[in-house]
């Protein structure tokens, strides 16, 4: 009893925490949207959404889905100092092998199509958010049960960040600065975060370990690919085609459902960790775990869908202002996501990831992409916001 109420507690703390960096990730949005949105107006804040998701999508390839596949073998050896420092040095090894290649040919995007970003000062803002995005550590921390500790450091970056944009952006020619800020707290949440690594744990570079670390994580990286596309890759798809302000419309309403979406996201990464290993001890145990889960996740999806398409004119028009109005259409079409993602968040993630499953899921995603990208092509110049949406 003393050892299931140890562990009840620390699942709680676990989530608790979790929760506090979401807390976070609606609380800065919250102050920096209707700030942003208003001192940049619609063209401005269209342009930084644009650049923010070339960043994003630049993170993707560089973080390569270790988020997943290095959380889950460090869960499996967080015992082992020898075993960690393998996976450890793997991991890191692939992330700078991968930055050096992402960052030039990103790089070179940019400068070919600088005229989409409208300031080169954006363009490398964008560059260096992108790094420090894609190295982040939560993978480590995570894996080794010290779900707080990550919690905490993301909590200390967003807001400096945060801080320093709400200081320093005071006219439409500071969109380059946002990213400057953003980075900035990421870096310095990346120098703790490499301090803090057990001393036991050593980094051994090589490029055989980064080629067998990216080879590995291929699967994974795929799924995360193609689930990135759907959540920040929309804004980016929608810019090659229509105007700034546009997709300052779309942007807008997509982050308010992405952000609904992802209120009962700290349950399933509390549980990610503690599924693998249950796994290890009894499959169809953790079956009726997942299930259990998984419905009560769906319900409250569900309602939260309804309460967002509900509520939709409302929230454009505290969070953005009245300049906003054509996103409260977008919104209503987006409401259907929190739905959407509570039932396909539970079982991939805690069902099919935990065991290594992730390619069965590959092909199914990959032809669900490739009709995104399609549709996008085809509704996206005519139709604008409501296209994309």
């Amino acid at each position: 009893m003393p050892l299931l109420l140890k562990s009840v507690r620390k699942l709680s703390g676990d989530i608790a925490a979790l929760y506090v960096i979401q807390g976070m990730n609606y609380l800065v949005p919250l102050l920096l949207i209707p700030f942003l949105a208003r001192v940049l107006a619609a063209e401005g804040w269209g342009r930084v959404m644009f650049a923010y998701s070339f960043s994003s999508i630049m993170a993707v390839f560089i973080e390569y889905g270790f988020y997943i596949s290095a959380q889950r073998d460090v869960a499996r050896v967080a015992g082992d100092p020898i075993r960690l420092t393998e996976v450890y040095s793997t991991v890191l090894s692939s992330k700078i092998f991968l930055s050096i290649i992402v960052t030039l040919l990103f790089g070179g995007f940019g400068l070919l199509n600088r005229d989409l970003f409208g300031d080169l000062k954006v363009l490398f803002g964008a560059l260096l958010l992108g790094n420090t995005i894609g190295f982040s550590m939560n993978w480590y921390f995570r894996g080794i049960g010290r779900i707080a500790l990550s919690a905490g450091l993301e909590v200390i970056g967003k807001i400096i960040g945060a801080g320093l944009i709400l200081l320093l952006i005071r006219s439409p020619g500071d969109g380059w600065k946002y990213f400057l800020f953003l980075g900035i707290g990421q870096t310095l949440i990346l120098i703790i975060s490499f301090m803090l690594v057990d001393r036991r744990i050593g980094f051994y570079p090589s490029l055989r370990k980064a080629i067998r670390g990216i080879k590995k994580a291929y699967p994974v990286f795929v799924l995360h690919v193609i689930g990135s596309v759907f959540a920040v890759g929309n804004a980016f798809l929608l810019g090659l085609f229509a105007p700034a302000t546009v997709v300052g419309y779309f942007s807008s309403a997509e982050k308010v459902a992405r952000s609904v979406s992802m209120l009962l996201d700290p349950l399933r990464h509390a549980l990610f960790p503690r599924f693998i290993r249950a796994m290890e001890e009894s499959v169809s145990k953790t079956r009726v775990r997942v299930f259990q889960v998984s419905a009560a996740k769906t319900v409250i999806g569900l309602g939260l869908s309804i309460l967002l398409y509900l509520c939709s004119p409302y929230l454009v028009n505290i969070l953005f202002g009245d300049g906003f109005t054509p996103a409260v259409s977008s919104l209503k079409i987006l409401s259907v996501l929190p739905a959407v993602i509570a039932v396909s968040g539970s079982y991939g993630f805690l069902w099919i990831l935990p065991r290594g499953r992730e390619k069965v899921c590959v092909p199914i995603m990959i032809l669900a992409m490739g009709i995104t990208i399609s549709l996008a092509f085809f509704y996206a110049p005519g139709y604008g916001s409501i296209g994309m949406s």
